[in-house]
């Protein structure tokens, strides 16, 4: 179980204020970064400014960028503010918790690019899309959908190629990694950030969330995540072939947030006890 010395409503407000104040630290951090040129800082700056403008409901990139900005901010604020890691953790577990962080932004997000869903399956993978697409729609639909619930959506499916595109997306610094340096710069990790990537991006993801774990055992964890990651079928479990678009109207082939249930009542590392509101 992780633990927080915060409870879950004090943790959601902890989110917001560090997202409002992400454009603030990023200008206060990057004139620390003196090898940095000019031009960069000022692009990391509009990818932060895109970002959080996404976030409370204005789009102001498009395409895959919009999501990439969205997707960076779950990544960045999991690795440096969700919590120390709990003692005996498995790699399922941590795969479980960055998963849902990284995706959570996008399920919260007031608007997002007409194709957002098609941009997503290529990201990420077509399961993870329509579990996102059908956690979208229970919301805009008035339910109350809890990060909990869609943890537990996530740990009855397979997440491995999901998160393998994620990071290798993530680890580019023409695509995904732009973002990720951008809003690490904001939360003052740039350097390690900076040219991440496979095994070495794990670990920094892993970063001061890991900060509990003794010795090796961050080495060991991450090794573990990144050869469940590598080792999954090249094809989607969830997609209907190598071929499938993902037609689906950006809906899975059933609904996970229907009364049906849910086998699995204990998902994750214990992220659920502790950050259950956590964007809501």
């Amino acid at each position: 179980m992780r633990t927080s010395p915060t409870p879950p409503s004090a943790q959601a407000v902890a989110f917001r204020s560090w997202l409002q104040a992400l454009v603030r630290n990023y200008d206060e951090q990057v004139s620390q970064l003196t090898s940095l040129r000019r031009s960069h800082k000022k692009r990391h700056r509009k990818r932060v400014v895109a970002a959080v403008r996404t976030a409370e409901g204005t789009l102001n990139s498009s395409g895959k960028d919009c999501l990439r900005g969205l997707l960076a901010t779950g990544m960045v604020y999991y690795s440096g503010v969700a919590g120390n890691l709990p003692e005996g953790c498995t790699a399922e577990q941590v795969m479980l918790d960055l998963a849902t962080l990284a995706m959570w932004p996008i399920v919260l997000a007031p608007k997002l690019p007409k194709r957002w869903f098609e941009d997503l399956q290529e990201l990420s993978s077509p399961q993870v899309a329509r579990i996102v697409s059908y956690a979208r729609l229970s919301r805009t639909s008035g339910s109350q959908l809890s990060i909990a619930l869609f943890m537990r959506s996530l740990s009855e499916s397979s997440i491995a190629f999901g998160l393998r595109n994620l990071l290798a997306d993530m680890s580019d610094p023409k695509r995904g990694g732009a973002f990720l340096t951008a809003v690490a710069i904001a939360d003052g990790r740039a350097e390690s950030a900076q040219g991440a990537k496979g095994l070495r991006l794990v670990k920094w993801v892993l970063g001061a969330a890991a900060a509990g774990v003794i010795g090796n055992r961050v080495d060991a964890l991450a090794v573990d995540i990144w050869d469940k990651v590598t080792s999954d079928s090249p094809v989607d479990p969830g997609s209907h072939g190598a071929g499938d678009t993902g037609d689906h109207h950006g809906q899975p082939d059933h609904d996970p947030f229907g009364s049906g249930g849910h086998k699995n009542q204990n998902p994750g590392s214990g992220l659920v006890d502790v950050l259950h509101d956590l964007f809501t």
